[in-house]
């Protein structure tokens, strides 16, 4: 076991259980998908996801906006539609933003807007052998859940960084980068940089999406357009407004009355 020191936060080792860490890092999402062509909308969000089909023809292209196999779909910072094939049943594991790293060893920036095969990271043959598994069995969760476990990396998390994680999910994304890095008693050029290598993003594009989906939140919730517009931190609507229009390409108004969601919703 690597060792750990006072500015570090040491999440899973011989104390605790993998199934419980595993329960600590990641989601599980059964999305919906009954028609013969289904497209989403996705809107930008910290986590990496990872989407495994197990059943459904596979007959659309493997490209860029396709789930025709198991495949990881990175951090956006920017609106992006996505493709299932026909009749495609999948489970997607939404990853915690700071739990990418004890599974790809590659920089996780390097994953942002991306939707790249799993078979890009892990053997192909090892990939391969999962999706056929996936097709056939009864148990779905169990198989996930070991290929999950049987690729996790012990590593530790900077606590600098893990406390900011909560001061910007506390204050909604309503807060400065050159602040957090006071908070954690780092200089923000080594703050941005340990951040970027935990999470992928930098600090500014995780507050900004913490701060946009807060504010999707409460439109969800069905919040008066005003309040939504003070309470994200906007001063007056118009701004909030061709905020909102740039990211989803839709005014506020029209995406309360629209299909457009978050990738799980």
């Amino acid at each position: 076991m690597a060792p750990s020191n006072n500015n570090t936060v040491r999440l899973f080792s011989d104390k605790y259980p993998v199934h419980g860490f595993l329960n600590r890092i990641i989601d599980i999402v059964h999305p919906s998908i009954n028609t013969d062509f289904y497209k989403r909308n996705i809107l930008p969000d910290n986590s990496i996801n990872i989407v495994f089909p197990y059943a459904g023809e596979q007959t659309y292209p493997n490209t860029d906006n396709y789930f025709s196999t198991i495949r990881i779909c990175g951090q956006l910072t920017q609106k992006k539609e996505y493709h299932t094939s026909i009749s495609t049943r999948a489970i997607i594991v939404k990853l915690q933003p700071w739990a990418a790293g004890f599974f790809f060893k590659e920089p996780l920036h390097e994953l942002i807007n991306a939707n790249i095969p799993l078979s890009a990271i892990f053997p192909e043959s090892k990939v391969k052998s999962l999706e056929d598994e996936l097709k056939n069995t009864n148990d779905l969760l169990n198989v996930i859940l070991k290929f999950l476990q049987a690729h996790l990396i012990e590593k530790s998390i900077d606590k600098g960084i893990f406390h900011s994680l909560q001061l910007i999910e506390r204050n909604n994304g309503e807060i400065r980068v050159d602040k957090l890095a006071r908070s954690v008693y780092q200089s923000k050029r080594n703050f941005e940089r340990k951040f970027r290598a935990t999470m992928g993003l930098t600090p500014k594009q995780f507050i900004q999406n913490s701060r946009f989906q807060y504010a999707l939140r409460m439109l969800k919730m069905g919040l008066p357009l005003l309040d939504v517009t003070y309470r994200s931190g906007y001063y007056d609507q118009s701004h909030f407004g061709a905020d909102f229009k740039r990211i989803t390409g839709l005014t506020p108004e029209q995406y309360e009355c629209s299909n457009l969601s978050h990738f799980y919703y």
